[in-house]
C-alpha cells in the first residue's frame, strides 16, 4: 500500500470512458479503482471470478459480465489466464511507474553525491580562500613588532614611504627617537604602530619644516633657545608698546 491517501480523479476522463458501460460497470468500475490504489502492485488487480466477487459483494455471474463489458469496451485492460484474471487501469499504473522510475533517479543521485563525497580525503581549498589564506600570511609577516625596546620587521616598502613622505628627517634616528620614547612610556603601548610609526613620521617631517636643521640636527636646545629668545622678544615688545602708551598719555594731558 502506498504512503499517499489519496489519488487524483479526472471528471472529464472518468465520464468519457464510462459512457458506453451499463449503469452496474460503471458502479463496480469505480470500485476497482479505489481498490487498485491500495493493490500491492498499483493499478492492477488480480484474481480468480470468485475473488473479484467477494470483493465486489456481487454475485459471480454479475463479476463475469462486468470483467466482460470492461474488456469488450477497452476501458481496462483485461487478461484472463487458467481462471486468473487481471484488470488493469492505464493511467493510474503508468502514473505508479512513473513515480517509482522518478524516487530511483532521486536515490541514485543522493547515493552518487555520498560516495562523491566519502571519497574525498581532503577538500581542495578554493583560489578565494586560497588567496585570503596568502594575503592574511603575508599581513601577520609584516605586522611591527615592539620587542627589547626595539622595533621589529618594519616593511620595506613602508620605509620608502616614510622617505617619500619626510624627506628632511633621518628615518631611522626618527625610529630609535620613537623606540626611547615608548620606553620612557610604556602605558602608551599599543597593538598597531604601523599608524604609530607613520603619524610619528609625519609629525618630525613638519617640525623640520617649521624648525629647520635645528631639528634634523636633534639640536633641541636650538630650538628650545629659538622658542624663548620669540618669547623673550613678545614680552620686550609688549613692554615698549606700553611706556609708549603712558608717554602719549601723559603729553596729551598736560596740553
Amino acid at each position: 500500500m502506498g504512503k499517499n491517501p489519496a489519488f487524483q480523479w479526472y471528471p472529464n476522463d472518468y465520464l468519457r470512458d464510462t459512457r458506453i458501460l451499463s449503469l452496474s460497470t460503471r458502479g463496480a468500475w469505480a470500485d476497482m479503482l479505489n481498490f487498485m490504489w491500495y493493490a500491492i502492485e498499483r493499478g492492477i488487480l488480480t484474481g480468480t471470478h470468485e475473488q473479484f466477487a467477494r470483493m465486489l459483494s456481487c454475485s459471480i455471474g454479475e463479476i463475469e459480465n462486468v470483467i466482460n463489458e470492461l474488456n469488450v469496451t477497452k476501458v481496462a485492460d483485461v487478461t484472463n489466464c487458467n481462471g486468473i484474471v487481471t484488470v488493469i487501469n492505464r493511467r493510474m499504473r503508468n502514473e505508479e511507474k512513473e513515480r517509482k522510475s522518478t524516487r530511483l533517479r532521486v536515490q541514485k543521485f543522493r547515493n552518487a553525491k555520498c560516495n562523491d563525497a566519502s571519497n574525498v580525503d581532503i577538500t581542495p581549498p578554493s583560489s578565494t580562500s586560497s588567496s585570503s589564506s596568502i594575503k592574511k600570511e603575508s599581513i601577520k609577516k609584516e605586522k611591527i613588532q615592539f620587542m627589547g625596546n626595539h622595533f621589529l620587521t618594519i616593511p620595506n616598502a613602508l620605509m620608502e614611504k616614510w622617505r617619500e613622505v619626510a624627506p628632511g628627517i633621518n628615518i631611522n634616528d626618527e625610529i630609535k627617537k620613537a623606540e626611547l620614547w615608548l620606553l620612557a612610556n610604556p602605558q602608551k603601548r599599543r597593538s598597531r604602530y604601523e599608524s604609530f610609526l607613520s603619524n610619528w613620521m609625519v609629525k618630525a617631517q613638519e617640525n623640520f619644516i617649521k624648525y629647520g636643521r635645528d631639528y634634523a640636527n636633534g639640536n633641541g636646545n636650538g630650538i628650545r633657545q629659538g622658542r624663548i629668545q620669540n618669547d623673550f622678544k613678545s614680552v620686550r615688545d609688549r613692554e615698549e608698546d606700553a611706556a609708549a602708551a603712558r608717554i602719549n598719555a601723559r603729553l596729551t594731558a598736560a596740553t
